[in-house]
């Protein structure tokens, strides 16, 4: 590694991030919804498990939950999907019949209620109805004053191909994401 890519790194605990993949933590730091697009071997994952890391560490184990739309990539990220994190079937209906059914489990509203930090890779496997009803679903359980937030407060940080850009676009627009690109592939943030 040349001169250029040491100064260009920077050491984070056990994780050597890129510019562009501090940029990001820079951005969740900062506590914004982030979505990193990125081509497939550049280290999403890797940025994932710092910014996971460092949220656990911050808010506990509770406070965070890592999950992805199928089991595969849940586990690759040590998550679950977002079946097991809503404890819900595959049908899930409207956004607000899930919502009514969602707040009669309340050991399941109690936990998501409790996330600060929502980490989901591979998110352009999630359909824009199924993220729109899943995030309908955060924002009813919150105290009211978070119920007009995106995701009612929690932040969300997304990874996907840098293939599915313009697919990711939509899903991340209901997150209330604005796109920010430098020629380098692109981050989403608030």
């Amino acid at each position: 590694m040349g001169a250029g890519a040491v100064a260009s790194t920077m050491e984070l605990a056990s994780f050597t991030l890129d510019d562009i993949q501090m940029k990001c933590f820079s951005d969740y730091l900062a506590g914004r919804n982030v979505s990193v697009f990125r081509s497939a071997g550049c280290g999403k994952s890797v940025l994932l498990r710092a910014i996971i890391g460092d949220a656990r560490a911050r808010y506990g184990d509770a406070a965070v939950d890592v999950c992805s739309w199928n089991g595969a990539s849940a586990d690759l990220i040590g998550g679950e999907t977002f079946h097991g994190l809503f404890a819900c079937g595959v049908y899930l209906g409207t956004p607000d019949s899930f919502l009514q059914t969602l707040l009669e489990r309340s050991r399941t509203v109690d936990k998501l209620r409790k996330l600060r930090v929502l980490v989901v890779d591979e998110a352009f496997t999630i359909t824009a109805v199924a993220l729109s009803i899943l995030l309908r679903a955060l924002r009813g359980i919150r105290p009211p004053a978070l119920e007009v937030v995106p995701a009612g407060g929690v932040q969300v940080i997304c990874a996907l191909y840098w293939s599915c850009f313009y697919l990711a676009l939509s899903v991340c627009c209901l997150c209330s994401w604005r796109a920010r690109s430098s020629g380098a592939p692109a981050r989403l943030a608030v």
